[in-house]
């Protein structure tokens, strides 16, 4: 019913009387939005008046939701489990949209990790809908909270940034790199004025950020380091080790396909339902070729939820894939040594670009129909090392050339690697844990 009337409301946004609507509602955001600035400063403050950490060690915990972002974080726990002067815990909350509120937890669990469910007692749990009883984060006394993805309304309210600000430092690295100017400014409304600490992944993302939240900055309650895109490392980490996903390929040339979750084009959108089709048939007339599909994590779910795909429709697209020759659908968690296997990406909006950028492997960027992103200006600036189509044609065109050798941008992506990035990608973790030990004895 609620969505409806907003649906409502959004066909009639030019009417007077909704417009107005619009602005009360927007008047009372920003009023919501202050206030909720103020209380974050006010915590933000009490932590400023801890002492120095002495005689013990660091206490730091990973709050961790979607395992498939794990290999953004990953180094910077192994750096920091193997520092004498850090005890490193990891708690698993559940993934948002999934039935299956064990994914997480039986991720870390079955791959070795010694962690903590954040799951108590007995289901159902959702923390979307503040169901269930939850792990007291409280009980760890932690010094600092890691966290990757910065959304409030995933996390259980225990788990929300207005609440573990209260005892602990929260500390920001972002599971994706910020491509655009509205999406960070989007991100801003929630959990970043609690942050104490954001590694931001550049410079630009480093700016913006100090200015959005300059009152805190200024009085030195906020801190913003920029010592590089943590996901880098395990890029690089990656590079000499083959991948499973490959397993299926029999060709020389490989490409990889990963299509967006979203159809919202005001954040970018995804050629998904536009290009699916397309491929299949390019497969099918060429097979010298092997196409690697990986759509988002959450795209077959969002596609179901949203009515644009029923289960079944999306049992039929993944035996397809299996039935193929030489397409497959990637199943895999981990994905950065598979993209040391391919020979060139095909893409959309997505901070998957930059981590692939530096493989220094071509980039074709699809655009969408309706297109309306401002872009970082490090971003803009590594697009015009990209190919970037428009439609079919454009994309089957530099799919040949590709497979032609014709790339006449390498030199140019080359160059912006170490323009845009610098060259220090596997020392990021280390520069992270040696400034988490440095705040903790510094005395304020």
């Amino acid at each position: 019913m609620f969505q409806k009337i907003k649906n409502l409301l959004k066909k009639h946004k030019n009417n007077i009387f909704v417009r107005m609507l619009f602005k009360m509602k927007q008047k009372y955001n920003n009023f919501k939005l202050k206030l909720e600035n103020q209380k974050s400063i006010k915590r933000l403050k009490r932590l400023s008046k801890r002492k120095p950490i002495q005689d013990r060690k660091i206490r730091v915990v990973f709050v961790v939701v979607n395992s498939n972002t794990w290999n953004k974080l990953k180094s910077l726990y192994y750096e920091m489990l193997n520092n004498d002067k850090i005890d490193v815990k990891i708690v698993c909350c559940p993934e948002p949209y999934k039935d299956d509120t064990s994914i997480t937890y039986n991720y870390f669990k079955n791959n070795g990790y010694d962690c903590i469910d954040a799951r108590v007692g007995e289901e159902p749990w959702n923390a979307l809908e503040n169901k269930g009883k939850w792990f007291n984060l409280k009980n760890l006394e932690p010094d600092y909270v890691f966290y990757s993805e910065p959304y409030n309304i995933y996390l259980p309210k225990k788990y929300k940034s207005n609440e573990v600000s209260k005892y602990a430092k929260i500390c920001l690295t972002m599971y994706g790199m910020i491509l655009s100017l509205k999406f960070m400014k989007d991100l801003k409304k929630s959990f970043f004025s609690d942050v104490y600490c954001y590694y931001a992944s550049n410079n630009d993302d480093k700016s913006v950020n100090e200015e959005y939240f300059k009152t805190a900055h200024d009085l030195k309650l906020q801190k913003t380091k920029n010592f590089g895109y943590l996901a880098f490392e395990d890029v690089i980490k990656n590079k000499n080790i083959n991948s499973e996903s490959w397993n299926f390929s029999k060709n020389k040339i490989r490409a990889i396909w990963t299509p967006r979750w979203t159809l919202d084009e005001s954040v970018g959108g995804s050629n998904f339902f536009r290009y699916k089709d397309v491929l299949f048939d390019y497969a099918n007339k060429n097979a010298d070729i092997d196409l690697l599909f990986r759509p988002h994590p959450m795209a077959f779910d969002n596609f179901i939820r949203t009515g644009k795909m029923t289960v079944e429709e999306v049992a039929e697209f993944k035996k397809k894939c299996e039935l193929s020759k030489n397409i497959n659908l990637d199943s895999q968690k981990e994905y950065n040594h598979t993209f040391w296997g391919s020979d060139f990406l095909i893409t959309d909006n997505s901070s998957i670009i930059v981590e692939y950028f530096i493989t220094g492997k071509p980039i074709i960027y699809c655009i969408t129909e309706n297109f309306k992103i401002e872009y970082l200006p490090y971003f803009k600036k590594l697009l015009s090392s990209c190919y970037i189509v428009n439609n079919e044609e454009e994309l089957i065109n530099k799919i040949n050339d590709l497979k032609e050798n014709k790339d006449d941008l390498k030199e140019l992506r080359n160059k912006y690697i170490s323009e845009i990035f610098e060259d220090d990608f596997e020392s990021i973790s280390k520069k992270i844990t040696e400034d988490i030990v440095k705040d903790s004895m510094d005395k304020k």
